[in-house]
């Protein structure tokens, strides 16, 4: 309000010296004293508004534009003095008096609008929003991902809310941890963000995953027989024995990968004598048909279109492929497989049906 009195009372006094102009005086001491003025309030105004961006503060803000508008002032001083001199028009200085009034006036609404705007809630400024992005995209992590990510600014506080998805196996300790490491969060801040174990005990789905260290994901069909064409060819056929879909996840290891052939051929799911289960694929001197597929870690927590997040790079998931039917071979006879990556058709005749999601 006083910025706003001050351009009024610039404007009606630069309209009383339009109507009735006077010869101005001590013109070099005038332009010596605006020059010394404009350049100190000019410093200091700079020096405020960065100081005012480090502490998010509004009121500092608000006094260096008030500086910078007594700097645009001393401007209009020295122009309109330097021209009335030139010229001898002594109207010009009432005329760059008004607009000097007029500039005034904007900035005295600018900060007022700044000032209300501060009271309310708003999303955080395009810069620090794309600092946001940026962190969370250098920072992804294979098992993890983040979506709805939503700022707020009140005051001198930043808050970030944000929801990342994590493998069912994670405990929120470990998921707080990373999100803290990763997205730069101290303690009050990670506390803003969202981690839901609802949904990771979704994420669960049909498989029914238990909790503990992440592991090698498999489905098992005990068939009377199966076979694997691509583009029409057979490439891997089974007699009796079992059907294995093998997908690997994000911290799968080596060992994971060993544990789960060993479990395989221990698996008892071949009748006995008595017609119960008590026989292994090792027992019944069965095949071993291993078929990668990348959709078991599917997660439809978050939509009708499953999210492949949790399964391993192709890189990693070749590899423990590999590593799978590696040392299915060197422990077990017949053991055939498909193509990783390849676009398979697998033909099955489901034993039972006898089918079995493993973790190990």
């Amino acid at each position: 309000m006083l910025i706003a009195g001050a351009a009024v009372g610039i404007i009606w006094a630069a309209i009383h010296r339009f109507v009735e102009p006077q010869p101005l005086q001590a013109l070099g001491w005038g332009i010596a004293l605006a020059v010394v003025s404009s350049a100190l309030n000019g410093v200091l105004a700079w020096r405020m508004l960065i100081v005012s961006r480090q502490r998010h503060s509004i009121a500092l803000e608000a006094d260096a534009r008030h500086l910078i508008t007594d700097v645009w002032t001393s401007v209009g001083v020295v122009v309109g003095l330097f021209l009335v001199t030139l010229t001898g028009w002594v109207w010009l200085d009432p005329v760059l008096a008004i607009g000097v009034a007029l500039n005034i006036l904007r900035e005295g609404s600018r900060l007022a609008w700044r000032s209300v705007e501060g009271l309310m809630d708003t999303a955080v400024e395009p810069d620090v929003r794309s600092q946001i992005d940026r962190t969370l995209a250098q920072f992804a992590h294979p098992a993890i991902r983040f979506d709805h990510v939503v700022t707020r600014r009140a005051g001198q506080r930043r808050f970030l809310d944000l929801h990342m998805h994590m493998p069912a196996s994670w405990t929120l300790g470990r998921a707080a941890a990373l999100l803290r490491r990763r997205t730069g969060l101290d303690e009050r801040g990670a506390r803003l963000a969202r981690i839901d174990p609802a949904a990771a005990d979704r994420r669960r789905g049909a498989l029914q995953r238990p909790r503990g260290p992440a592991a090698v994901i498999a489905l098992v069909q005990r068939v009377a027989q199966a076979h694997v064409d691509i583009g029409g060819a057979v490439v891997g056929a089974i007699g009796q024995g079992l059907l294995v879909f093998v997908c690997a996840e994000p911290a799968d290891t080596d060992a994971t990968a060993d544990k789960l052939v060993a479990k395989l051929l221990k698996l008892r799911v071949f009748s006995d004598d008595a017609g119960k289960m008590n026989r292994s694929v090792v027992d019944v001197q069965g095949g071993m048909l291993i078929v990668s597929q990348f959709t078991l870690a599917a997660d439809t927590s978050g939509g009708n279109r499953p999210s492949f997040t949790n399964a391993a790079a192709p890189e990693l998931g070749e590899r423990l492929y590999e590593r799978v039917l590696s040392t299915a071979r060197s422990l077990h006879a017949d053991v055939a497989c498909g193509e990783f990556g390849a676009d398979m058709q697998v033909h099955l005749v489901n034993d039972g049906p006898v089918t079995i999601p493993i973790r190990v």
